[in-house]
């Protein structure tokens, strides 16, 4: 009897309607361990031994070809939890996961290839592409961007737009209400002060791209040197922001060499250690917070820009001495390599190489607000009858403005008005010249 009943029971263990059972039980438990592993990458409280062991669960349950355990895999790899980073293993998971079904790995292959991360070739054609065969949200969102910015394609900002209209998800939305601001305040398209921008650094052609090796005499260095930041598009060639800058050398008492930087980007400062070697120099804790002209999530309008390396190179412009600066970075805020950034700074500026007399100062001139946003208030004296001409030129030497003819002016304080709204961030220098003579003031646009 006792034996009839254990081949019974065996049987109904092993029936084919407990297997189905069983793999429905393994399946819905895998789905939900990993919504919890998914809830643990967002988290800020990742810990090392965690991590390993999110790692080995999802490397078992991408082993037995779940795609959305491969797609987490791939984000391992790109962000080095639970093992180091490696951007051509989660190359390859992302595309294992997009054979298997994952919408996200396609977004996340086009991801790679937008910022060219690693040893991921950047493509902006090979992104788009990825991120047109996916309707994953973000592959969405940065296709609109790709548009509104003009990265890899034709610039569109009403396509742009309307597809960021058409897509519900967060990032997308709070990025919306800033372009629709934005448009709707009546300012110049930000493409257009990025043309502006390629136009007031045409000189600095050749200076970015200059690949002479030119060795820098330390003594020359020591000192502030101003200027401007660029932020570049992934590929590195097109200018996304400006921002003003310093940055200032400085040899400690009893040291031989190079042993601090100070650094100011849009007055934001911050002071390190250095350690010289042959035209370039190693930092450490150099994080510097840079606010962003449009951000995704409100906790990314300020990025953590962790500065870990910079090469110097002279260049020699019209008599000018700049200095050009390739920075490069990690954004904490993505855990990321940052974008290339690229400073041009002076010392001082050859101020013939304006007008053919030098420029003095002179407690007369007034000039605000400094640094300024949209336009800029001038204030100047004249102590008798004199004719005055005002005009604004950029640091390197450009005409921005004129005032259309020399005004006869009687003795008195005067105000002018220089629309400033569409001049790019960076250094100014306003020179008015009264009854013959010439002054100068600096200002910075923000």
């Amino acid at each position: 009897m006792r034996k009839n009943l254990l081949i019974t029971l065996i049987l109904g263990l092993y029936s084919p309607f407990v297997f189905p059972q069983f793999e429905q039980s393994k399946k819905i438990s895998m789905i939900w361990e990993l919504k919890k592993i998914e809830h643990y990458l967002e988290s800020n409280n990742q810990t090392v031994e965690k991590s390993k062991e999110v790692f080995n669960k999802v490397l078992s349950y991408a082993i037995e070809g779940n795609s959305k355990a491969a797609c987490i895999m791939g984000i391992l790899y790109k962000d080095g939890i639970g093992c180091p980073i490696d951007y051509n293993k989660a190359r390859v998971w992302f595309s294992f996961a997009y054979t298997a079904g994952s919408d996200k790995a396609a977004y996340s292959l086009g991801y790679l290839y937008l910022k060219g991360l690693g040893d991921v070739e950047q493509d902006y054609s090979k992104a788009i592409e990825w991120f047109e065969k996916s309707n994953y949200g973000m592959a969405i969102h940065w296709l609109s961007k790709c548009y509104y910015f003009g990265l890899g394609v034709e610039e569109n900002k009403e396509k742009a737009i309307t597809i960021l209209r058409d897509n519900p998800i967060y990032n997308s939305q709070t990025l919306l209400k800033q372009w629709e601001e934005y448009e709707r305040e009546g300012n110049k398209s930000l493409q257009n002060q990025i043309v502006e921008t390629k136009e007031s650094v045409r000189d600095q052609t050749l200076i970015i791209n200059d690949v002479s090796n030119i060795k820098i005499n330390l003594d020359s260095l020591y000192g502030e040197w101003k200027g401007s930041l660029y932020e570049m598009d992934f590929s590195g060639n097109e200018i996304m922001e400006v921002q003003p800058t310093t940055i200032n050398f400085i040899k400690k008492d009893g040291e031989e060499t190079l042993s601090l930087v100070n650094i100011s980007i849009d007055n934001q400062q911050i002071k390190c250690p250095v350690l010289w070697d042959d035209n370039s120099f190693s930092l450490t804790n150099a994080t510097i917070p840079m606010k962003k002209k449009f951000y995704d999530h409100p906790n990314e309008e300020v990025l953590e820009y962790e500065i870990n390396y910079i090469a110097l190179k002279p260049y020699n412009l019209n008599g000018n001495i700049f200095l050009i600066a390739r920075l490069e970075s990690w954004i904490k805020n993505w855990s990321e390599p940052g974008p290339p950034l690229i400073m041009v700074v002076h010392k001082d500026i050859n101020i013939e190489s304006v007008t053919d007399e030098p420029l003095r100062e002179t407690p007369s001139i007034t000039v605000s607000p400094n640094p300024f946003v949209e336009d800029i208030l001038v204030t100047y004296q004249v102590q008798n009858s004199s004719e005055v001409s005002i005009s604004l030129y950029d640091f390197y030497g450009r005409l921005k403005y004129s005032s259309s003819v020399i005004d006869e002016k009687q003795k008195g304080n005067y105000t002018l008005i220089i629309p400033g709204q569409n001049l790019i961030p960076g250094i100014y220098i306003i020179q008015i010249q009264i009854a013959g003579e010439k002054y100068s003031k600096q200002i910075i646009k923000k």
